[in-house]
C-alpha cells in the first residue's frame, strides 16, 4: 500500500468512535511494521515495550521471536486505543471485537472453507439481518438475489468459479458496468438500478465494519453516484375536474 492510499485509509476512519480508534491502530501497525495480519490479531497487551519503545513477538508462521521499533504514531494510535476505546475484558489481546462476544478480531482471517467475501456475506444474511436489523424473510431474500446477481455478474466477466470471487476484484468501474447491464440487458429502470446499488453499499458497509481490510474496497465503491431519476411532474387539474371530484 503506498503512502497515498494508506493515508486515504486512514482519513476516513472516524477516530472518535471505539471501533475508528481500534481500525486505526492496527491499520497503521501493519503498514508502518509490516507485520502479517495474524501478527496483529494475536498482539498481547504484553507484547508492547513501552520503556525500550518495542514490540516483542513470536510469529505465528515462522515461530521465530521477532522484535521492531514502536514508533511515535504507532505507540500513540495502540495507548489511545487500550486507554479510551477497548472493551474491558480478561482477554490478553491488544486488539478486540466492539460487539459481543468480546474477543480477539478477526483482521480479515480466512475462514477455513469460504473465502473473506463470501464469509462475511453469508454473516451478513444468515446473523446480521435477521437477527441485529430484524428484517423479514422477504427483505432478505430480495437482498441475497440482488448480491448474488451482482456476484455472478462478476464471476462471468473474471471467468472464474463463484468461490473464488473476492473483495480485490471489485472496483468502481466493474461496479458501475454491473449497473449498467441491469438497465441495458435486463430492462430494469434507474430506480431499480438505485436500489441494487443501495444494497451492495449496504453489504460493503456491513463489511467494512466487520473487517477492516474492506474499508479500501468500501470506500471504492462509494464512488459510484446513484443515477438521476427525473421526476413525473403532476399537470394541475382544471377547475371543471376540481368540480368533478368534489
Amino acid at each position: 500500500m503506498s503512502h497515498i492510499e494508506l493515508n486515504t485509509v486512514l482519513n476516513i476512519i472516524d477516530r472518535n468512535t471505539v471501533k475508528g480508534k481500534r481500525d486505526y491502530a492496527m491499520i497503521l501497525l501493519a503498514a508502518i511494521t509490516g507485520l502479517r495480519n495474524i501478527d496483529v490479531v494475536e498482539l498481547s497487551l504484553d507484547s508492547i515495550d513501552w520503556r525500550n519503545g518495542e514490540i516483542r513477538i513470536i510469529q505465528e508462521k515462522t515461530d521465530k521471536a521477532l522484535a521492531l521499533p514502536l514508533t511515535t504514531d504507532v505507540g500513540k494510535a495502540i495507548k489511545d486505543y487500550i486507554l479510551n476505546a477497548r472493551p474491558k475484558n480478561n482477554s490478553d489481546k491488544i486488539f478486540l471485537r466492539t460487539k459481543a462476544p468480546i474477543r480477539a478480531t478477526s483482521m480479515g482471517l480466512k475462514n477455513q472453507k469460504l473465502n473473506q467475501l463470501f464469509s462475511l456475506l453469508r454473516s451478513y444474511l444468515k446473523h446480521y439481518l435477521p437477527l441485529e436489523r430484524k428484517l423479514s424473510d422477504n427483505t432478505i431474500r430480495a437482498y441475497g438475489k440482488a448480491l448474488e446477481l451482482f456476484f455472478d455478474y462478476i464471476k462471468a466477466i473474471k471467468r472464474v468459479p463463484l468461490h473464488k470471487v473476492t473483495f480485490e476484484m471489485i472496483d468502481r468501474n466493474i461496479l458501475s458496468a454491473f449497473l449498467d447491464y441491469l438497465e441495458s440487458e435486463r430492462n430494469c429502470s434507474k430506480t431499480t438500478r438505485n436500489h441494487r446499488l443501495t444494497i451492495i453499499r449496504a453489504f460493503y458497509a456491513f463489511a467494512a465494519e466487520s473487517d477492516i481490510t474492506v474499508v479500501a474496497h468500501y470506500e471504492e465503491i462509494l464512488k459510484v453516484a446513484s443515477a438521476r431519476v427525473d421526476e413525473k411532474l403532476i399537470e394541475h387539474m382544471s377547475e371543471e375536474a376540481v368540480k368533478a371530484i368534489i
